[in-house]
């Protein structure tokens, strides 16, 4: 027993070194895993000749299937990269996300790669990443219904981190905003001062520093109007993010940065889906305002040559509000005119700058596909954007100009599509855009209105289920038909069988129908003559003691 004891694995002393042993059998195990996967994609790939870099092209069902597995396999290998970065206990995410990225492509209407995709950004403390990735599960058809739990999560802990900012400049204003010559101070309220009182040259907060405050104090408020928590608060955090962020943009003008598309992508989804559009659609009013900026367009155009690469956020913002009016084009009508107006003007702009490149360049046959057309095509709110397939490229200029190019072409043409559902604006055939002053409507045609748009929305579902149904029937038509292929996978011969036994099942129960009923028929009959039965025999009985009485009358 004492050899035994001095063996023992699970003493306190060997602790340490059962727990490495079993960390690197844990990280065996899962690169195993990984090469399994990876092998099967190369199989697959190779047996039935499909490539997912290029999965648009036309495929017959069985190459269907097989992206459908890749898909499948990829979302499983960016899980297994995972696991592996915990294991290890490092930062390292960036194998998990690029393969959740492919899964994405390969199936965009599926939100599991979005969930999967947030959960990195909450592992990795990005919570605007993790908000973002979250908004794009719940924003497709089929939404993953653990996102939006984890999503109000988030949210709620950046309120509490806005809740905290706000007192922590409140606390710097007070011990460094004293009048000169007097004990008081400025205000409580950080943001008032910076903005009001001391001016923009006082203001020593770090540029990174002003970039996470406005960023907290929209997503606290987007919190507050989804999950109508503590409203009262959303207009002071509003007030904040909107100085916050201008100021920001005085210092640092719109560059090539994602949070801009995250920003706006959350917002239209707040819209869509809070009871509070009065205070929603302000929010994005003021986000896209300040994009909406005629000088920056000219000078730009006139002094730099690489002027796209300086709007690619302006662009990318504009091109996925655009996009998105075609689905909902009644929240641009809500907008004030000035913003309406602005818009007009900075349409022109864009449209003589793109002329202008037009005129000294030649195309070429090759094609662009924009980033957001690749990750935001199965968004519902932005469905046209899978229409738009091959961009234009440009022989003497660099892919990121193409594709800047490309967003401003696909903004003109787009609004050239709203012009005749757009009440403030008109195109005429030289693309000139013309704000035209709208006519306000009366309360009576704006309940007609909603009453139409309610009544059009439930035409649309009764329609969508009615497709939904068809292709349901023409998929276990095809299956059935199918089901006999010897090359087909063993799910369609399952099915087959399924459909056949659920056949089968049916006829023995409408055989046994017919029997129940058959046999209540005769128990009913029988009943019927017994009590015929009785009805002659208790009159047989009455006459024959009437026949008694008679003869006792005559003795």
């Amino acid at each position: 027993s004492s050899g035994i004891n001095a063996e023992w694995p699970l003493r306190p002393g060997n602790s340490d070194s059962i727990k490495a042993t079993l960390s690197q059998q844990l990280e065996d195990h899962i690169a195993e895993g990984i090469s399994f996967y990876n092998m099967l994609v190369r199989q697959l790939q190779k047996r039935y000749k499909v490539n997912y870099k290029h999965h648009t092209q036309g495929h017959n069902r069985s190459q269907v299937l097989a992206l459908l597995l890749l898909h499948k396999l990829f979302l499983w290998i960016g899980d297994l990269y995972r696991y592996l970065s915990q294991t290890r206990d490092t930062e390292e995410w960036g194998q998990a996300r690029n393969f959740y990225l492919l899964a994405q492509t390969l199936a965009p209407r599926n939100p599991r790669p979005y969930h999967q995709l947030a959960l990195l950004g909450k592992y990795a403390h990005r919570r605007l990443h993790a908000v973002y990735y979250f908004t794009l599960s719940l924003m497709v058809r089929n939404p993953f219904t653990q996102s939006k739990e984890m999503l109000y999560s988030v949210l709620a802990e950046l309120r509490r981190k806005a809740v905290l900012l706000a007192k922590r400049d409140a606390e710097r204003s007070k011990r460094n905003l004293i009048l000169p010559g007097s004990k008081e101070v400025y205000s409580n309220k950080v943001v008032e001062w910076i903005f009001e009182n001391a001016g923009d040259q006082s203001l020593n907060i770090p540029q990174s520093d002003l970039r996470k405050r406005f960023v907290v104090y929209l997503l606290s408020c987007l919190g507050g109007l989804l999950s109508n928590i503590d409203l009262d608060r959303v207009g002071e955090e509003f007030r904040y993010f909107n100085k916050f962020y201008l100021h920001y943009l005085k210092l640092v003008e719109y560059h090539q940065d994602e949070v801009y598309q995250q920003l706006f992508v959350v917002l239209l989804y707040t819209i869509h889906n809070t009871l509070h559009t009065d205070q929603s659609i302000p929010m994005l009013e003021a986000f896209l305002t300040p994009a909406l900026d005629v000088k920056r367009i000219t000078n730009y155009c006139d002094e730099e040559a690489d002027w796209l690469c300086k709007l690619h956020s302006p662009l990318s913002m504009i091109m996925l509000f655009a996009q998105s009016q075609i689905a909902s084009s009644g929240v641009i009508e809500q907008f004030t005119p000035h913003f309406q107006r602005s818009l007009v003007s900075w349409l022109n702009a864009l449209q003589a700058c793109i002329y202008k490149y037009r005129k000294y360049t030649d195309f070429t046959e090759e094609s662009v596909v924009l980033k957001e057309i690749t990750l935001l095509r199965g968004v519902e709110l932005l469905s046209s954007l899978q229409n738009i397939t091959k961009p234009f490229y440009l022989s003497n200029l660099t892919r990121e100009q193409s594709e800047d190019l490309g967003r401003a072409v696909l903004v003109i043409s787009t609004f050239e599509n709203l012009c005749p559902t757009l009440s403030f604006m008109e195109c005429a055939d030289d693309r000139v855009f013309t704000y035209t002053h709208p006519v306000p409507l009366s309360e009576e045609t704006k309940e007609e209105e909603k009453k139409e748009k309610e009544e059009e929305r439930e035409e649309e579902r009764f329609k969508d289920e009615d497709l939904s149904s068809k292709r349901r029937e023409e998929e276990r038509k095809e299956r059935v038909e199918e089901g006999s292929d010897s090359d087909g996978p063993d799910i369609e011969i399952l099915s087959v069988m399924r459909i056949t036994d659920n056949a089968e099942e049916e006829k023995e129960n409408i055989v046994e129908e017919k029997e129940d009923s058959e046999m209540s028929e005769l128990k009913e009959k029988k009943e019927q003559l017994l009590q015929t039965l009785q009805k002659k025999q208790t009159k047989s009985d009455e006459v024959k003691a009437a026949v008694k009485m008679i003869q006792g009358m005559r003795i």
